[in-house]
């Protein structure tokens, strides 16, 4: 029965609901002028002063981290075949300049950190490594010498499926 009053009453003056249900609607997007966007991307995706990041931050304090995953997905410049001796070429040039980076906060004196300061140490396939990596280019010891002896394409590909196959 309410809404059959409430139908009847929008029926008899359709303008003046009309007109009321404007001033409402104006009258609660009063408080969008009051909107601050926020820039700071560590604020914008992860909420502050919440349960959840005190208790994060009580795990933190009693398991602290040992380390981190870090995963780069590598493109082919030729858009051809990923596992092609100038792909893996290419990969092991960024490889290396990654590995020569070092990290220093801003206004520290110390000497930074390098990748094998800042990876978790362990065991890895690949002997040149000092911590632990998954990777196409561990079959050549991350050597590009020894990448660049491989005869062809294909013979690159055969080193990683014999690589990858076995059980070393």
């Amino acid at each position: 029965r309410p809404f059959a009053a409430l139908g009847e009453m929008i029926g008899h003056a359709p303008k003046k609901t009309m007109a009321l249900s404007a001033v409402v609607c104006l009258a609660m997007m009063s408080g969008l002028s009051q909107i601050e966007a926020e820039s700071r991307a560590d604020k914008l995706w992860f909420p502050s002063g919440t349960a959840t990041t005190r208790a994060q931050k009580r795990y933190l304090e009693d398991f602290p981290r040992e380390g981190a995953v870090s995963f780069i997905i590598a493109e082919s410049k030729t858009k051809g075949q990923m596992l092609s001796k100038a792909s893996l070429t290419d990969l092991l040039s960024l490889h290396d300049e990654l590995a020569a980076l070092v990290s220093k906060p801003p206004g520290s004196s110390d000497q930074g950190d390098t990748l094998a300061d800042l990876c978790v140490p362990g065991y890895s396939g690949a002997t040149a490594l000092p911590c632990y990596l998954t990777t196409v280019l561990a079959p050549w010891q991350f050597d590009p010498t020894t990448l660049a002896a491989e005869a062809s394409d294909a013979s690159a590909l055969a080193t990683l499926n014999n690589y990858y196959s076995s059980d070393t």
